[in-house]
């Protein structure tokens, strides 16, 4: 997944099942670059949450939050 991050600021993604269990979790990514191995998936669909809590986000700092869904087949 490729996401844009300029001052590589410290995120978090989430994998969440359709349950709404969260079934992996990457933390302190600095990049603008994540990738997730689905091998320990099920076949299913996937929502993600990425976020970074103290990102400055139009001049102002707070959290920012990108959500987004993927199939595993």
């Amino acid at each position: 997944m490729n996401f844009d991050n300029p001052k590589n600021e410290k995120y978090r993604l989430f994998i969440i099942d359709v349950t709404g269990k969260v079934v992996m979790e990457i933390n302190e990514i600095y990049g603008n670059i994540v990738e997730i191995d689905g091998s320990n998936l099920s076949a299913g669909v996937y929502l993600f949450e990425l976020t970074c809590d103290q990102c400055v986000w139009a001049g102002k700092e707070g959290e920012k939050l990108f959500r987004g869904r993927f199939v595993v087949e």
